[in-house]
C-alpha cells in the first residue's frame, strides 16, 4: 500500500532500550485496517525503523518515548515525490536488524484529538489509548470525552453501531482495538451522498431564484388545488369563446359588457379557489409536501417556470397586437401589481392563452381579421411529454430514452432524491421495512453478543479461578517436598563433615607413615566441558603459557584418557615449566598435586586416600615403579626431547605394554606469571562421560585413510603401531572432533602429535616416511621436518 498522502494510526515500540531504537507497525488508514498483505511489503516482521530526521537529532529519544504505544504517521501535507520511506541500508536479519524499510521521524507525530478515538466500555474511558475516546454501552456509542479524566470533551453525538467509520484493529502483541476514524476537515458533503452535483450545475441552481418570490412556500401545498383550478378555468375559457362566437355580428359594446361580466366573474372564482387551495395549505400533508420539497433543494415555482419556458418578463405585459375584442386583463399599471402578488393561477391561465391564441394581449373573444397571421406557441414541457409518451410505445427504444435522460446533467442525483424520499413506492417502502427489521436484528445481535462476553468472562473467571486452586495445591505438595529435602540435606552436610573430620584425622595419621606423599581426593562438582576448558585456559595464561582453545581442549581429552592409563607426559621448554603446568592444570580442576621422587624406590611413594571423586596429580621426570588406579603421574621432559629416547631397560616394558600420550606446550617469552589460585573440586567421572565419547566404528572416510595409511607405513618400515594405541587414537579423535573447534582436521593434528610422534621416536624410524602424509597438518608437518 502507498501511504503517501494519507495518515496512518500506527503501533511505535522501542524495540532496543539500550540503543533507542524505535520502530512502527502499521494499524489503520481512513480506507480501513492495513492487512497482513500489506504487512508483507515491509519484512520481516512488518515493521519500518524510525530514523531521527535532521532537525531533531537531539530529541529524538525523548519525544519518541512521549508518544505512548500508538500514534500517527502522518504523510498527507508531505509532497508525494519526498520519499519519507526508504530502503533500511543496515537491513540484516542475521545481524538482528529485521526491518528492511525506514522512514523519517519528522512524519511520526502524536495522536490529535479530532481524527482518531478508541471506542471502549462506558467505564473504561480513562483507560483509552487515544486522547478522546468514544463510550459504547449495548449498542449505543456517544462520545467523544476526555480519556484523561473521563469528562464530556465537547457536545455529545451518538454513532450508528454499523459505522463505516468503526474498525476493529489487532495490535501486535494479539490486543483488539475498536477505532472510530472521524472524517477529515472538508470531506463531509463529499462522502455524504457520492452522488453530488458537479461544480458547474452547483454555480448554476440558483440562477431560478434570482427573482425574489413570497408565495413559493404556499406554490407547493397548493399543487393539486392548482392543477383543478387549471381545468376548471379551462372550460371557462371554452364557453366564453364559445359566447363570443355567437354575438359576433351583436354590437360589440353589449359583447364587451358580457365578456366583462364574465371576466370579473372568473376572477372571483379564482380569489375563491385560491383562499381555498390557502387553507387546505395549513393541513399536515401539505407540511409534508413543503418538507420533501425543501429537500429537493428548491420550491416548485409553476409561474416561474413557465415564464421562462415562454421567454416572457413577470414584470412586464406582453407585447400585444390590438385585433378587436375585449381584454381580459386590465391595464399595464394592475398588471404589474398582480405580477408583484405573483399569483401562479393567473400566471397558468396566461400561459394556457398563449398557448391558445398568438398573443397575450388579445381575449378570447376578439374578433379576428381574416388576414392575421397565426403561429403556435410552443411548451418544451408539453412537447417533451407527448414526444416521451410516443418513443415510450416502442420497446426497443426504452433503453436508449433511459441511457439519454440519465446522461442529463445533474439528472442521477435528483432521480436517486426522489427514490428515497418516494414514500408511495412499494420497492421503497419494501427496503425501509427491510431495514428496519436488520437494524433491529442486528441490535438484538449486538446485546446477545455482550451477554456472551459477559458469559466468557465469567466462564473464564472460574477456569481461572480452578487452575489457580490447582497450582495453590501442587506449590503446597512441593514446598512439603522442598522442606524434606533441605532437612536430608543438611543431614547429608552433616555427614559430609563427621567424614571430612575423619579423613582428616586418617590423613594425618598417613602422614606419619613413611611415604613421600599423603593425596586426598575431594567431592567433586559437574561442570561443562566449555566451562572446564575456559577455566584451565586462564590458569595456564596467568602462569605464563601460550594456549588456546583446542590446545586446552586437547589437553583436557588426553587427562581423561590418562586417567584410565595413570601416565601423561608434558613437554615444556624446560622441566621446571612443564611442573608449573601441571600446578595450574591441578588448581584449575580443584585437584591435589604432589612433586615426587621415584628414584631407586621400588613401592609407589604416594599414599592415595579416595574420599572424594576429583582429581590427583603427581610430578616426576621419570616413571612411577607402579600405577595407581584414580592418580594420574606426569611426566616432564624438556623441548626437543622425550624420555622414549633414554628409558631404561626395565622401564621399557611399562611403555611397550601402555603406550602414553605426549602434549607440547609454549612458555610466553615475555610473560610475567602470576599467583595461581585453586579453584572449586571437578567430579572427573561426570566430566569423563561428558566428553569422552567410545569409538562406535564410524569415522570421517578420509580421517580413517589416512590412519590406515600411516598404519600401513610404519608397519612397512618395521615399526607397526599396537592395537592399544589404535584404539586410543579412535576414542581420542572422535570425543575430540566436536569439541575442538577446528573440527575433525585440528583434532588429527593434536593426534599425531600425542600418539604418532612418540611412537616414532621411540622405534627409532625415520620421521620422513610419514612426512609428507602431514603436509595438512601444521603442528605434525613442523615437528617431523626438525629431525
Amino acid at each position: 500500500m502507498n501511504f503517501s498522502g494519507k495518515t496512518v494510526l500506527v503501533y511505535i515500540e522501542e524495540d532496543n532500550t539500550q540503543r533507542a531504537y524505535f520502530r512502527i507497525r502499521p494499524l489503520l488508514t481512513s480506507d480501513g485496517p492495513v492487512d497482513k498483505d500489506v504487512l508483507a511489503q515491509y519484512p520481516d516482521d512488518g515493521y519500518l525503523r524510525i530514523v531521527p530526521d535532521k532537525n531533531e537529532q537531539h530529541t529524538f529519544k525523548e519525544r519518541m518515548r512521549t508518544l505512548g504505544s500508538i500514534c500517527m504517521l502522518d504523510l498527507s501535507q508531505i509532497n508525494p515525490e519526498t520519499l519519507k520511506i526508504r530502503n533500511n541500508k543496515n537491513y540484516s536479519p542475521a545481524k538482528g536488524e529485521r526491518n528492511q524499510f525506514i522512514v523519517y521521524s519528522d512524519a511520526i507525530k502524536a495522536l490529535p484529538e479530532d481524527l482518531f478515538y478508541q471506542v471502549v466500555p462506558e467505564d473504561q474511558v480513562t483507560s483509552a489509548l487515544t486522547p478522546k475516546a468514544y463510550s459504547r454501552s449495548g449498542a449505543r456509542i456517544q462520545g467523544p470525552y476526555d480519556a484523561k479524566d473521563g469528562s464530556s470533551a465537547e457536545t455529545l453525538s451518538v454513532l450508528p453501531p454499523d459505522s463505516a467509520q468503526i474498525f476493529n484493529v489487532t495490535l501486535p502483541d494479539g490486543k483488539e482495538l475498536l477505532i472510530y476514524c472521524a472524517k477529515p476537515q472538508g470531506m463531509e458533503s463529499r462522502t455524504e451522498d457520492n452522488t453530488a452535483m458537479p461544480a458547474e450545475e452547483e454555480t448554476a441552481a440558483p440562477a431560478e431564484e434570482t427573482v425574489p418570490n413570497p408565495e413559493a412556500e404556499d406554490a407547493p401545498a397548493a399543487n393539486d388545488a392548482a392543477d383543478t383550478e387549471i381545468s376548471q378555468m379551462q372550460h371557462r375559457l371554452n364557453e366564453i369563446f364559445h359566447a363570443k362566437a355567437r354575438t359576433e355580428n351583436e354590437n360589440a359594446p353589449e359583447g364587451a359588457r358580457q365578456d366583462a361580466e364574465s371576466a370579473k366573474n372568473a376572477k372571483k372564482a379564482g380569489r375563491a379557489r385560491k383562499g381555498e387551495a390557502e387553507d387546505k395549505a395549513a393541513a399536515p400533508a401539505q407540511d409534508n409536501a413543503i418538507r420533501r420539497i425543501m429537500e429537493l433543494n428548491g420550491s416548485l415555482k409553476v409561474q416561474t417556470s413557465l415564464k421562462e419556458e415562454t421567454g416572457i418578463s413577470p414584470m412586464q405585459p406582453a407585447e400585444t397586437h390590438s385585433i378587436g375584442g375585449t381584454k381580459l386583463y386590465k391595464p399595464t399599471m394592475e398588471r404589474r401589481m398582480i405580477q408583484k402578488a405573483k399569483n401562479s393561477l393567473a400566471e397558468t391561465v396566461d400561459q394556457m392563452r398563449v398557448s391558445r391564441f398568438e398573443s397575450r394581449g388579445e381575449a378570447p373573444g376578439a374578433q379576428i381579421s381574416d388576414t392575421t397571421k397565426l403561429e403556435p406557441v410552443v411548451n418544451p414541457l408539453e412537447q417533451f411529454r407527448h414526444a416521451l409518451r410516443r418513443v415510450w410505445m416502442v420497446q426497443e427504444t426504452h433503453r436508449q430514452v433511459v441511457d439519454m435522460i440519465l446522461a442529463t446533467s445533474g439528472m442521477r442525483p435528483m432521480l436517486s432524491r426522489v427514490a428515497a424520499n418516494g414514500t408511495n413506492d412499494l420497492t421503497v417502502r419494501a427496503m425501509n421495512s427491510q431495514l428496519q427489521e436488520l437494524e433491529a436484528e442486528r441490535l438484538m445481535t449486538l446485546m446477545q453478543l455482550d451477554d456472551v462476553k459477559k458469559s466468557r468472562q465469567k466462564l473464564l473467571d472460574t477456569v481461572l479461578q480452578d487452575v489457580i486452586n490447582s497450582h495453590q495445591k501442587q506449590l503446597a505438595s512441593l514446598e512439603k517436598e522442598i522442606s524434606t529435602r533441605k532437612a536430608q540435606a543438611e543431614e547429608m552436610k552433616e555427614t559430609e563433615k563427621q567424614m571430612l573430620t575423619d579423613a582428616e584425622k586418617q590423613k594425618q595419621a598417613m602422614e606419619a607413615l613413611s611415604f613421600q606423599a599423603v593425596l586426598t581426593k575431594q567431592p567433586g562438582e559437574a561442570a561443562s566441558a566449555d566451562e572446564i576448558i575456559n577455566r584451565m585456559c586462564t590458569s595456564l595464561t596467568r602462569a605464563g603459557f601460550a594456549v588456546q582453545y583446542d590446545d586446552v581442549a586437547a589437553l583436557l581429552v588426553l587427562l581423561l584418557q590418562a586417567e584410565e592409563n595413570c601416565v601423561l607426559e608434558i613437554n615444556a621448554d624446560t622441566v621446571p615449566d612443564a611442573k608449573t603446568a601441571v600446578k595450574a592444570i591441578a588448581a584449575s580442576l580443584g585437584a591435589p598435586f604432589a612433586e615426587i621422587s621415584t628414584a631407586s624406590v621400588n613401592a609407589h611413594p604416594v599414599q592415595l586416600i579416595p574420599s572424594g571423586d576429583s582429581a590427583a596429580f603427581t610430578f616426576d621426570t621419570g616413571l612411577a615403579p607402579l600405577r595407581l588406579k584414580g592418580l594420574t603421574h606426569v611426566i616432564g621432559m624438556e623441548a626437543d626431547d622425550t624420555l622414549l629416547g633414554r628409558l631404561k631397560d626395565e622401564l621399557l616394558l611399562q611403555y611397550t605394554n601402555a603406550p602414553w600420550p605426549v602434549w607440547w606446550i609454549k612458555t610466553v617469552q615475555d610473560a610475567m606469571p602470576a599467583e595461581i589460585e585453586p579453584m572449586a573440586p571437578v567430579s572427573m567421572p561426570a566430566l569423563k562421560e561428558a566428553v569422552l565419547k567410545p569409538y562406535d566404528g564410524t569415522m570421517d572416510e578420509s580421517a580413517k585413510q589416512l590412519l590406515n595409511k600411516t598404519r600401513a607405513i610404519l608397519k612397512d618400515t618395521g615399526a607397526p603401531m599396537p592395537l592399544e594405541t589404535v584404539k586410543k587414537i579412535a576414542v581420542f579423535v572422535t570425543s575430540a572432533k566436536d569439541l575442538l573447534r577446528g573440527g575433525i582436521a585440528r583434532a588429527l593434528d593434536y593426534c599425531f602429535m600425542a600418539y604418532i610422534v612418540p611412537h616414532i621416536r621411540f622405534s627409532g624410524i625415520d620421521p620422513a616416511v610419514i612426512r609428507d602424509l602431514t603436509a595438512g597438518m601444521p603442528m605434525t608437518y613442523l615437528e617431523l621436518s626438525k629431525a
